[in-house]
């Protein structure tokens, strides 16, 4: 198999589309679904961005499982299903081993120039989580957050002349 696009939900498509385009880079490839789906191209992977409204719509049994009732209504969950937050929503949101959902996984992004693509993501929107640092895997890494606060790492790789 072949890992061919990520799929980021939201609720505001076009909002996020153009944090990745302003921050990034990242070209517009598709608009469809009264910009309700973007796709952007980002470099051997697709980058799909979909509002919530949309995914409901076309995998409706997201929307009526269990964890989706939970995860829209915030409503508490059975207590044989809930985990140690007692309700189904909150513990999804936090992870199962009490990350936020956000921060169990992060998107990475290589940038050949850190020094430019850094301050550029800032004005785009990015928030802040750590600057530009050399890292002893030969990489200079910078760490920020989208709109949604996913989490992002710019990367550099560091050349066979440049030491860490």
């Amino acid at each position: 198999m072949i890992l061919d696009y990520l799929v980021l939900y939201t609720a505001d498509p076009p909002g996020l589309a153009r944090f990745y385009g302003a921050a990034l880079g990242l070209t517009e490839r598709l608009r469809r679904f009264e910009d309700q789906y973007i796709e952007l191209e980002a470099g051997g992977l697709t980058l799909a961005i979909c509002g919530f409204d949309l995914r409901d719509k076309t995998l409706p049994e997201a929307a009526r499982s269990p964890v989706g009732q939970a995860l829209q209504s915030g409503t508490p969950h059975e207590p044989q299903s809930a985990g140690p937050n007692g309700d189904l929503a909150s513990d999804l949101a936090r992870g199962s081993a009490g990350v936020a959902a956000t921060d169990s996984f992060q998107l990475s992004f290589r940038c050949d120039d850190l020094k430019a693509g850094y301050p550029l993501a800032l004005a785009a929107g990015a928030l802040e989580v750590a600057a530009p640092a050399l890292k002893p895997w030969r990489c200079e890494v910078a760490m920020v957050r989208d709109p949604d606060g996913r989490l992002i790492e710019l990367c550099r790789r560091l050349g066979q002349t440049e030491t860490v």
